[in-house]
Order: C-alpha cells, then structure tokens, then sequence
C-alpha cells in the first residue's frame, strides 16, 4: 500500500511539472508579418489603381460640363505655338458689341508701355495725342484698336509684305470683337535692319503681351480666356515715318493666367508620376513593419 501511495504521489508530481513546463512553453504565434506585408502592397495598388481611375475619369468630365455652358471645341491650333493642341473656346458671335459687355468693361483696357523701368499707361484711342511717346507706341494703339474692334479686314495693312509671306498665319481671314486687356509693350531694343527690298530701316523690338476675356478662338487659338503668351516683335521703322510688322512670333513658353478668372476648359497634370515614384516608400514602410515585428518577437523569445 505504501509503495502504491509512494508510485501515485510520483505520478501525480511528474503530472504537475509536465503541466508547469506546457504552460511555460509560448503557444507558437502565427507569422503575420508577411501577411501585413502583402495585404499593405495589395491596398497599396487598389489605392494608387483607384485615384488614376477618378481622376482620369473626372478631368474629361469636367470639361465636357464646362463646354456645355460656355464654350465650343475650335480644333487644334498652331497660332504662336511650337505644340499642336486643342482648347475649348467661347461661341463665336459675330454681331455683338463687347463694348456693351459689362463684366468686359470692368476689365484693364489701357496699354502699358514699358521703357527702361519706366511703365506709362495710355489709352487705346486712335484720334489720341501720343507726342511725348515713341511712334511706335501709337502704332500700338493702333494696332490694339483694330483688334478690339473686329477690323479683319485692314488688319493686313500692319504687315510688311515679306512677314506675310514667311509667316501667313499672323493674318486672319476673319475674326470678331477682340476683348483685349490687360495690354503691356515691353521695349527690348534697336537696330539698323534691311528690309526685302534693300531699303534701310530702323528695327524696334518689343515684348507683347496681352489677355482675352471669353476668347473664342478668332483672333488667337493658341491660348485660353484669360491667359496670355508673350509674343516678340519687330517693328520696321521706315524714313518716311512708316510703321510695320515685319515678325511677329512666340517669345515665351511659359503662359500666365490671370489669378482672378477661372479657366474656360480645366487643366490637369496626369498624378501617375507621382504615384509610381511614392510607390517605393510604400513598400520600403512595410518591410520596416516586418522587420520590426521580428525583432519584437526575438526580444519576446530571449526574456522567455
């Protein structure tokens, strides 16, 4: 009997360490790391694929709603521009008179010569008394007004005939009603030039610039309502006092919108560089996460 209570007792304590032992030993934990490690890139591409889709399928939207409202597709253009692209421009309206246009009239219609530091405003009136400039700067006024009055018809005559030949896309068939403002000549230089038929002649050149309210596409196709690309011309200077545009081309790449008007037809830069070049940091993010779960677990393991 003793011998069988001793063998119990044995058992009974071979029962309890085994129990102790079983409980110290951690349950072996599931590796999730890598799990984490998928599931992150797996959204991180659903995320990335899913924002290329919104705004690729916005961005047309946007201006086809926009061009319901306000504008018409003129086709592509090639008016002072190295690129062939296509804007969406305002209805052509042959009959109307900007004058009578409010909004149009709140606007900046006086032109800015700018000289040596120097910024004089005029008006833009023909039968004006421009004696203390330069004669270009009333050939400008000039120029400025035939645009803004839809005067297609004489606008050749502001040309050399040699411009015309080389560069027959400064001249219009037809166009309407300019509403131009925001009108700056920056004098740049002079020069003694020779014109096609060998007469000497005195070169002025000049940095124009200028915004159309509500383009539509007449007069210049290369830019949108309210921005402006800045133009170099030549001007040719003759003996007898007569003036005329012998170049007239892009002098700028950069367009410059006017911070207050919204754009007739939106703009949009495609996210995917971006996206593809924040792709690495996403992946680099979860291999730190692993990493850093292993080394919690080693440490877990040693104080065990």
């Amino acid at each position: 009997m003793a011998e069988d209570k001793i063998e119990n007792n044995r058992n009974e304590n071979e029962g309890a360490e085994k129990s102790v032992r079983e409980e110290e030993v951690p349950a072996p934990r599931p590796d999730i790391s890598r799990k984490n490690q998928k599931r992150g890139i797996i959204i991180a591409f659903c995320v990335m694929a899913a924002f290329i889709i919104i705004w690729y399928a916005w961005s047309p939207a946007m201006n086809f709603v926009l061009t319901l409202f306000e504008s018409e597709d003129t086709g592509a253009t090639s008016d002072f521009s190295d690129k062939i692209m296509s804007y969406s421009f305002y209805a052509a309206d042959y009959d109307e008179n900007i004058f009578e246009d409010e909004d149009y009239m709140d606007k900046n219609r006086m032109l800015a010569y700018v000289y040596e530091n120097n910024t004089f405003y005029v008006e833009i009136d023909p039968d004006g008394n421009y004696s203390s400039y330069d004669s270009t700067v009333e050939f400008f006024v000039r120029y400025f007004y035939a645009v803004m009055n839809g005067e297609y018809e004489t606008y050749p005559e502001f040309f050399t005939d040699e411009c015309i030949e080389n560069y027959p896309s400064v001249i219009k068939e037809r166009f309407t009603m300019q509403k131009l403002y925001d009108m700056v000549i920056t004098y740049n230089s002079t020069s003694t030039a020779t014109d096609a038929d060998g007469n000497s002649v005195t070169a002025y050149y000049y940095y124009v610039d200028y915004k159309i309210y509500q383009n539509n596409g007449t007069f210049r196709n290369d830019i949108e309502s309210n921005k402006t690309r800045t133009l170099i011309v030549e001007l040719y200077v003759y003996s007898d006092g007569t003036i005329l545009i012998n170049y007239m081309g892009r002098g700028d790449d950069v367009v410059s919108a006017d911070a207050s008007s919204s754009s007739s037809c939106a703009s949009a830069v495609s996210p995917l560089p971006a996206l593809i070049a924040a792709f690495p940091f996403v992946f680099v993010g979860c291999r730190k996460e692993r990493n850093e779960t292993k080394r919690s677990e080693a440490k877990r393991g040693s104080e065990n």
